[in-house]
């Protein structure tokens, strides 16, 4: 079976190295390094459509070669032999930075190569080679430092159609081997266009095509009929542009349990590919996959809950994209004996994904052999995918009720939540906490504002210091939200209140237990939560106290500066600050916030009244350990109770609940002095209830801090 594979080919040179500490170099920078590799060590490897064309190369069926790969690329004119070497993993062997000449031979050659770059233009490509530094401290290895040798490409970009109708070489070489799959790996470097796309759909128009692109939706699938399409797999930078690009919200939830927008998504997606198998790969450890087979939906989870044992972060996108494209292409009846083979195209989904995340992940524990044991490792070891389907994989994922699961996301966010599953009816608490583990935020308005705060705190894994307001009313949730994005995040949770604080001195002893936390908890960072922050003390704002904090990192007091580690500043209040009379300090604290003051409230058009059941569930639960059923007619209390009730007015509400046995809460468990104060309709006394069963998680009791009614009055802190 002949493949055509394009796409952006990069090289990866994978340099191990340690501190070097020589008294007679000079010129040594900030840091000095020396390798740790010798003469004999492996550093070269093909990345992007090379790995994935030297994976499907290898590729083999009952020890015989699977395919015939046609490779189609950028790359600099003199470097085609030197690629089509490195698709045989013995000719990268011993090629280091220890020889100055880095040609690669081989006498197997894997693969025929055709460079896309024209050759009368005055700008031309280079071959894209990306240099990964790892230092190894003792037996830990990290990955410093990343260097790219990329040329920018013209305007214009590297390829017209002219180009394509004059390369003869190219036209050649398709009309003599029919390619009856292409292969697509676009990592947005300029090879895969429009134009080449539809050149190539024209001159093979009866290939099936497998794509993989770090765009979510790339324009140029639009070229490719959408009936040859077999294969769409979205890699980890597209899923991320998805939510970047407000595609959708969450592709998983808190407990990975792929979200309703992620199954809405790939649902709508199957719709328009009715023919492709969909793989997203969320990440190196969450991968999920959706077909159509006839009328039935076919869906399969993979979740990967132990470590690799590796910190240095291994392939993973395009590994799974070879492995998929070739098991789907092994199911083709083309092939001899193509009916016996184990993976035919009625075959479960969940077998295709097990078979080729166990070659994934048997491929990715072979690599990590090249950074840990250097001077031993033999790339000429590296596993070949077998897919005659007759080995047991040693992954396996869940298979996914697609449609059934999809109803269930359905009921569970329209009406009162009640989901109906063979005469059973139930909520589950968790397809509320979305978002955030513990924390209900189920209308779009306010998980859309929450996103934003996620989003910093995605951020300050990598980046320096963060910080954002949240602006809400007393009683809201403030510091429940503080605490669980602590406690999600891993992060160290310190809490001041302004409306605590006698004078401004007390800021400064604020500051002195955030240092010294840090001291106590080196290797943990800190969540700070500042309450109240539009408070006054002493007749003034406190924002001024807070600009040398958050914009350079310090502290002064006595005279003496000091230095505070980076961390997560939360801030909250019930005004916008700007809004303040003294509003130039308003204006200067708020320049210096990563993330500008986002009002934590929910539209009246959106599902508030949805948001106040479970909450309310969520807080019996919380209240009542025991309860397993409560009643429709209670969950309709909750629908109508109003928009404005606060979360500390709700959990008091619901600590007065009289009476409740066997773990049920019926409708005279509802406390009647409540009715008047709350508008819920008198009932009486109800003959019959719908019971219905309460499922999932509650929120952490570590979570919430006692409720003291004294605390109900503005700016009060409710103490621990």
């Amino acid at each position: 079976m002949n493949i055509l594979v394009i796409g952006d080919w990069v090289v990866d040179e994978h340099w191990l190295v340690g501190v070097h500490r020589s008294r007679t170099s000079t010129r040594v920078g900030r840091e000095h390094y020396r390798s740790i590799q010798n003469l004999n060590s492996t550093v070269g490897a093909l990345c992007g459509a090379g790995r994935t064309a030297g994976i499907l190369s290898r590729a083999q069926r009952h020890k015989d070669d699977a395919f015939n790969v046609i490779g189609i690329g950028l790359w600099h004119w003199g470097d085609t032999q030197s690629l089509e070497a490195m698709l045989d993993p013995v000719a990268v062997k011993g090629h280091t930075p220890h020889q100055i000449k880095l040609t690669y031979e081989t006498s197997d050659s894997r693969a025929k190569l055709v460079n896309l770059a024209a050759t009368n233009r005055d700008a031309a490509p280079g071959t894209t080679k990306v240099i990964r530094l790892y230092q190894q401290t003792g037996s830990a290895i990290k990955l410093v430092e990343r260097i790219d040798w990329e040329i920018k490409p013209p305007e214009r970009g590297w390829i017209s159609n002219r180009d394509l109708t004059t390369h003869s070489e190219l036209k050649n070489l398709l009309a003599s081997n029919k390619p009856t799959a292409i292969v697509v790996q676009d990592l947005l470097k300029g090879v895969i266009s429009g134009d080449v796309i539809k050149f190539l759909a024209e001159q093979v128009p009866n290939a099936d095509w497998f794509l993989s692109s770090k765009d979510y939706k790339p324009k140029w699938r639009e070229k490719i009929p959408p009936e040859r399409i077999r294969m769409i797999e979205i890699p980890e930078a597209a899923t991320r542009d998805a939510l970047e690009t407000k595609q959708l919200d969450a592709w998983t939830t808190k407990q990975g349990i792929p979200s309703k927008a992620a199954l809405t998504l790939l649902d709508k997606l199957g719709e328009e590919f009715p023919n492709a198998t969909l793989f997203a790969v969320f990440n190196d450890h969450t991968i999920l996959a959706h077909r159509r087979k006839s009328t039935e939906k076919q869906g399969a989870l993979w979740i990967n809950r132990h470590s690799d044992g590796s910190a240095v972060g291994l392939p993973m996108a395009s590994v799974c994209f070879a492995a998929f494209t070739a098991n789907l292409l092994a199911a083709d009846s083309n092939m001899p004996d193509g009916k016996s083979i184990a993976l035919a195209a009625d075959a479960l989904l969940e077998r295709l994904v097990d078979r080729s995340l166990s070659f994934t992940q048997e491929w990715r524990s072979f690599m990590r052999g090249r950074l840990e044991t250097p001077l031993d490792w033999d790339p000429a070891m590296e596993p070949r995918l077998e897919v005659s389907g007759t080995h047991t994989p040693a992954v396996l994922s869940s298979p996914l009720r697609w449609s059934d699961d999809l109803k269930k996301w359905k009921a569970g966010y329209k009406g009162l939540g009640i989901i109906t599953e063979n005469g059973k009816r139930y909520i589950e608490l968790w397809r509320a906490m979305t978002e955030v583990r513990n924390y209900i935020s189920i209308a779009s308005s306010k998980r859309k504002i929450l996103r934003k705060i996620l989003d910093e705190l995605e951020a300050f894994k990598t980046e320096r210091a963060r910080s954002c307001m949240m602006i809400a009313a007393p009683g809201s949730g403030k510091s429940l939200l503080a605490r669980v994005l602590a406690e999600d995040y891993g992060l160290h949770f310190l809490e001041f209140n302004i409306t605590q604080m006698i004078s401004k001195s007390d800021l400064l002893d604020c500051f002195d237990v955030i240092l010294t936390t840090q001291f106590e908890n080196p290797a943990k960072r800190l969540l700070v939560f500042v309450d109240e922050i539009d408070a006054y003390l002493g007749g003034e704002p406190v924002y001024d106290a807070f600009l040398a904090p958050l914009e350079s990192g310090v502290y002064r007091r006595a005279g003496k500066t000091f230095p505070i580690k980076p961390c997560f500043w939360l801030f909250a209040g019930t005004k916008d600050p700007t809004e303040q009379a003294d509003e130039r300090k308003a204006r200067d604290f708020v320049s210096r916030l990563t993330l500008k003051p986002v009002a934590m409230k929910v539209d009246e058009s959106d599902d508030w009244q949805l948001e106040n059941v479970y909450i309310g569930v969520a807080l019996l639960r919380l209240e009542f350990p025991d309860v397993r059923e409560v009643s429709a007619e209670v969950l309709e209390a909750f629908y109508g109770l109003s928009m404005s009730l606060s979360i500390r007015e709700l959990r008091q509400f619901i600590r007065d609940f009289v009476d409740i046995r066997s773990g049920e809460v019926r409708w005279n468990n509802v406390p009647q002095n409540w009715y008047q104060r709350l508008g819920i309709r008198d009932r009486g006394m109800l003959a019959e209830e719908i019971m219905v069963e309460v499922r999932g998680e509650a929120a952490s009791p570590a979570i919430y801090v006692p409720y003291k009614p004294e605390s109900i009055s503005r700016g009060a802190k409710v103490a621990a």
